[in-house]
């Protein structure tokens, strides 16, 4: 397992906080840290956490992101989906 650092979105206000998570497969670290993904995460009530992938691409001045929801998956396997499909977007 490898180090990533996310920033994660603090209710009520959205205030954001930098932190590291250790839970992240080792590929999929190498995978954010080589194409520069930037990581959004939030709680979300019964779903669980919502995590923004910001690959790098943009529509006017906004980042594009794939948003994955966690749904009782622990944090390696929710991170793995939303590059899956990441990668699926950068093809």
């Amino acid at each position: 397992m490898s180090t990533i650092v996310v920033t994660m979105y603090i209710k009520p206000n959205g205030r954001a906080k930098e932190t590291s998570i250790s839970n992240v497969y080792d590929e999929d670290a190498d995978f954010i840290n080589q194409h520069h993904t930037k990581i959004g995460m939030e709680e979300c009530g019964a779903m669980g956490y919502v995590v923004y992938f910001d690959y790098g691409e943009v529509n006017g001045d906004e980042p594009v992101e794939w948003i994955e929801f966690s749904q009782g998956r622990d944090c390696e396997e929710t991170i793995k989906a939303g590059l899956e499909n990441v990668r699926i977007l950068w093809l």
